[in-house]
């Protein structure tokens, strides 16, 4: 079995499904009632396979443990929360994208864009109330004399917030929701189109992900997105990724907050490819290792905001919003799990480096909350 370590990527993906634009799409039925649609590698035998697709936490730290209170990592940080968002989810025989998928992609940034445009009064009019917001409060909560009502004041203020947010999320869900109908309408590799929610610490799923069957043979491209939630009730609404752990900083535990607040294309590509057979054991497993986001990140250069919250985004404590980001694609990997034990295997193929593309947000509640 091989497995493919995805390092310039940001999350662990296991995957093995396929299909193409419909100029390039053929169908074939394999054992019982099983078709296989879509790109068919030029090694298929024509065949119809069916693919598992699991996300796992990955220990690869042997001191990270699960607590009462979280995900300890061993490293001087602990995960209280972590999650991330999937969507799209594609793999592809060509290691390269023709001009049919470019076009495609032409077409679902044009309409993204169109999308941004017309919004662009109503995030700017967010944008503005955001920072009159943070500016109140910002001095509600210097005048708190005691612990309990700076306590107070920070839960007013995300209530405050977190009606802001879901005004941003109203506003981007409708063109978001149409640009990912038009690209799974026109690419059937979109497999597992999602969005589905991990959560790293409870090692839990939703909705649970569906088996895929694609043509056999061997597969060079893996492709997904990290999208913003426009659904979720919490703090993961707006954001791909969100992280709220503890750490020390100047000899004291302090919490801290990490947000991705954008959605992120993710290309991987691998020579060698993953092959998909017809015994029944395509197990694909994307994992990630926490306890490898926050190596050499230097927390005593993080910087409180006005309400006394560590919180990191690509404007709040931006280099080590980098470092952090950077840590989560160069250790996630992606693997074929012939053991059936939740990992990849030992055997794997090295990979390119990622053709990533992403959108940053720079509306309320976005990037900086």
């Amino acid at each position: 079995m091989k497995t493919l370590h995805l390092r310039p990527l940001l999350l662990r993906l296991a995957v093995l499904s396929l299909v193409a634009l419909p100029a390039c799409t053929s169908k074939s039925t394999g054992q019982g009632a099983s078709i296989a649609t879509g790109s068919k590698p030029s090694n298929s035998q024509g065949s119809a396979a069916d693919v598992t697709l699991q996300i796992s936490t990955e220990v690869g730290n042997p001191s990270l443990r699960l607590t009462d209170t979280g995900l300890d990592l061993g490293n001087g940080v602990s995960l209280i929360d972590a999650r991330v968002n999937i969507a799209k989810i594609k793999i592809k025989p060509a290691r390269d994208e023709d001009a049919d998928e470019k076009k495609l992609d032409d077409e679902v940034e044009a309409r993204s864009r169109e999308g941004d445009s017309r919004d662009k009064d109503k995030t700017d009019k967010l944008d503005s109330e955001f920072a009159a917001l943070l500016l109140k409060y910002k001095d509600l909560f210097a005048a708190a004399n005691s612990v309990e009502e700076k306590a107070a004041v920070r839960k007013a203020f995300e209530a405050e917030l977190k009606t802001l947010k879901e005004q941003l999320a109203s506003i981007k869900k409708g063109d978001e929701d149409a640009a990912d109908a038009l690209e799974a309408e026109k690419d059937p590799d979109v497999r597992w189109k999602g969005p589905y929610v991990y959560d790293l610490v409870s090692g839990k799923i939703t909705p649970e992900l569906p088996t895929a069957t694609v043509f056999d043979g061997s597969y060079h491209r893996i492709q997904f997105q990290l999208k913003a939630d426009r659904d979720s009730a919490d703090q993961l609404l707006n954001n791909s990724v969100f992280i709220k752990g503890s750490t020390q900083i100047d000899g004291k535990a302090t919490e801290f907050t990490f947000a991705l607040g954008h959605s992120e294309k993710i290309r991987l590509k691998t020579s060698e490819g993953i092959k998909v057979g017809t015994d029944g054991k395509n197990i694909l497993t994307i994992a990630f290792q926490p306890d490898k986001w926050f190596t050499n990140v230097d927390f005593s250069k993080a910087k409180a905001n006005g309400l006394g919250l560590v919180v990191i985004d690509n404007q709040s404590n931006p280099e080590i919003f980098a470092a952090i980001k950077s840590n989560i694609k160069a250790s996630t990997r992606c693997g074929k799990d012939g053991s059936r034990d939740g990992k990849e295997d030992d055997d794997s193929a090295d990979t390119e480096d990622d053709d990533s593309e992403h959108k940053d947000g720079k509306s309320a509640g976005k990037d900086d909350h």
